[in-house]
């Protein structure tokens, strides 16, 4: 007998998300692995068996001031 898991809703994703952030002392840049993370959280208190991010979501770095800065190539 299978046994059916449902998802996480996004209004419970959203506030464990935004405390995940809050806690990291709200760095910029971060709001979808933070969304991942979050959801990740909720399917294992669940029940659900989900294994964790293989890798780390980086979006655009920021200086202190939100001004972005060109990554460069590894070539």
């Amino acid at each position: 007998m299978e046994r059916h898991v449902s998802a996480p809703d996004s209004d419970a994703i959203a506030k464990l998300a935004y405390q995940l952030w809050e806690e990291r002392g709200r760095p910029l840049g971060s709001a979808e692995g933070d969304w991942y993370e979050a959801e990740r959280q909720l399917q294992l208190r669940g029940g659900a068996i989900v294994p964790p991010p293989t890798g780390r979501l980086r979006g655009p770095r920021q200086t202190r001031t939100g001004a972005r800065v060109k990554r460069r190539s590894s070539a």
